[in-house]
């Protein structure tokens, strides 16, 4: 469902995500990332990185992504660790036009208005990053947001969103540490 929403110009944002070896978990999350909500005339575009210890393109993650209405980038990131399927995901997303890049886990089902609800929080603060809270069923989209400038600790991955500059060369340039 496509929504104004917000003043940003936006014609693309990506979600960055990884998977390793949760097949069911990653169709429901699939399954409600084609749900989401989006500004008018925007393109979403979703980064796999496949971390399993074989290629699952041809496996569970092609079979969850039959029907799929939105565009797909996929790489496979054969080193293991969380920071490497991250950065593979994060150069995926680069590779593409987006703005904005949101990051989540494979065993998470989004809020239709997840995407919105973060970018009317970039609009309101002009912040670099957003941040969620864990999410409760119990709990509006819009109380979970938490907006920060820069990443506190304690900050988790699963329900992020920054915008291009944080990350590409041209801006600062960011990655997830590898040693972590």
């Amino acid at each position: 469902m496509a929504r104004a929403a917000s003043d940003l110009d936006l014609r693309s944002v990506a979600i960055l995500i990884c998977t390793l070896n949760r097949p069911q978990a990653f169709k429901t999350f699939v399954q409600g990332v084609g749900k989401l909500e989006l500004p008018e005339g925007c393109e979403l575009t979703l980064c796999i990185s496949d971390n399993n210890p074989a290629s699952q393109e041809h496996g569970y993650i092609k079979s969850a992504l039959e029907g799929f209405k939105h565009q797909v980038r996929y790489g496979y990131q054969s080193e293991r660790g969380y920071a490497n399927a991250r950065n593979e995901s994060l150069a995926l997303g680069l590779a593409t036009d987006a703005q904005i890049f949101f990051i989540t886990d494979d065993d998470v089902i989004p809020d239709p208005s997840w995407i919105m609800e973060h970018l009317k929080a970039f609009d309101d603060s002009q912040a670099q990053i957003v941040c969620g809270a864990k999410a409760s069923h119990k709990r509006d989209a819009q109380e979970n947001l938490a907006v920060v400038d820069n990443v506190k600790r304690g900050v988790g991955t699963f329900n992020l969103a920054f915008r291009r500059d944080v990350v590409s060369t041209a801006g600062l340039g960011l990655e997830f540490d590898k040693a972590l």
